[in-house]
């Protein structure tokens, strides 16, 4: 995976901040990458059809995430 994506930082906490991330997350195109601050390390995220797959920092583990349109509309 490529290290050098898209960083989802934001400063704000709480709510804000999720809703940042999930407008990010439905914003990008098939087979972006981005990454999510996650307390110490990083998850990194890849959009592929019909959702997401979420690595962790060490890309030892993957998770595929389908599309729903439930949280789309976060704020």
């Amino acid at each position: 995976m490529n290290k050098e994506n898209e960083t989802l930082d934001n400063p704000q906490n709480g709510n804000d901040f999720i809703a940042d991330v999930s407008e990010r997350l439905y914003s990008m195109k098939l087979l972006e990458f981005a990454s999510i601050p996650d307390g110490l390390s990083k998850t990194y995220v890849k959009r592929v059809p019909g959702g997401w797959i979420f690595y962790n920092y060490n890309e030892t583990q993957a998770t595929f995430v389908p599309f729903n349109n439930e949280f789309q509309n976060a704020r």
